[in-house]
C-alpha cells in the first residue's frame, strides 16, 4: 500500500520558492565577487553574500519549523481522539478544551522553570511539583478557560514567583531536557490541602528568586 503523499500548505510553497531564490542569489553574488578585484566591490559583494545566505538559512528554518508544528498538531489531534474514545465514553468538547489548554500551560510554564532553573534539578523538581498542585485547584475553577495562554502564563508564573521577564519570553525558550517524576502525594496530602490552604506548599509564599538573566 503506498503512503499518502504529505501535505502541503500555500507557506510551504511561498518559502521554499523564496529559499530558492535566495540561492540563486547568492550563487549571482558569489560569481560578481569573484570577478572583481577592487575593495569596496568586494566589501559590497560579500556584505551582500552574508545577507542572502542568511536569509535563505532562515526561510529554510520557517520552512523546517512548520513541517513540524503541523506534524506535531496531528500528533496531538490524534492524541485527543483517542482521550475522547477513552475511559467512561466519549469526552465533551468542554473536556477537551480544559485538556488541551492544561497541557499548553504545562509546556510553557516547563519552558520557563526550565530556564530559571538553570539545570538545577532539585530546583527545577521543586518548581514543577508547585506548578502541578496549583494547576490541580487552577483547573477546577469556571473561568480556567477565560484567560489567552499568554495570559495564563504570565500567571502561572507570578504564582510561582518567576521573573516576568522569563514568563515573557516562554516562547522562544527551549523545551526542557529534563522531565522530574511526578510528586507521589497521598489521600492524606490531598485532604489536608482542602481543608487547611496553607497546607499546600503552593499556597504558601513563594521563595525569594534572583534573576540572573
Amino acid at each position: 500500500m503506498s503512503e499518502l503523499p504529505p501535505i502541503v500548505d500555500e507557506a510551504d510553497l511561498i518559502l521554499a520558492r523564496l529559499a530558492k531564490l535566495d540561492l540563486s542569489s547568492v550563487q549571482h553574488v558569489h560569481d560578481c565577487l569573484l570577478d572583481t578585484i577592487k575593495p569596496d566591490e568586494v566589501a559590497t559583494l560579500a556584505l551582500a553574500q552574508a545577507r542572502l545566505s542568511r536569509s535563505c538559512r532562515q526561510n529554510l528554518a520557517c520552512l523546517t519549523k512548520l513541517k513540524a508544528e503541523r506534524a506535531k498538531a496531528e500528533r496531538d489531534a490524534e492524541q485527543h481522539e483517542r482521550w475522547r474514545r477513552s475511559g467512561e465514553g466519549w469526552k465533551t468538547d468542554e473536556d477537551l478544551a480544559y485538556e488541551t489548554r492544561a497541557e499548553h500551560l504545562s509546556q510553557a510554564v516547563g519552558r520557563v522553570i526550565s530556564h530559571v532553573a538553570q539545570g538545577d534539578k532539585e530546583r527545577h523538581t521543586e518548581l514543577s511539583h508547585r506548578f502541578d498542585r496549583e494547576l490541580d485547584d487552577w483547573i477546577e475553577e469556571p473561568d480556567f478557560l477565560v484567560p489567552d495562554l499568554d495570559t495564563h502564563v504570565r500567571q502561572a508564573c507570578r504564582r510561582l514567583g518567576l521573573p516576568a521577564e522569563a514568563s515573557a519570553q516562554w516562547e522562544h525558550l527551549p523545551d526542557p531536557t529534563f522531565h522530574p517524576d511526578p510528586e507521589v502525594r497521598t489521600d492524606t496530602d490531598w485532604s489536608a490541602s482542602e481543608d487547611d490552604p496553607t497546607a499546600n506548599p503552593a499556597a504558601s509564599p513563594p521563595p525569594p528568586f534572583t534573576d540572573t538573566g
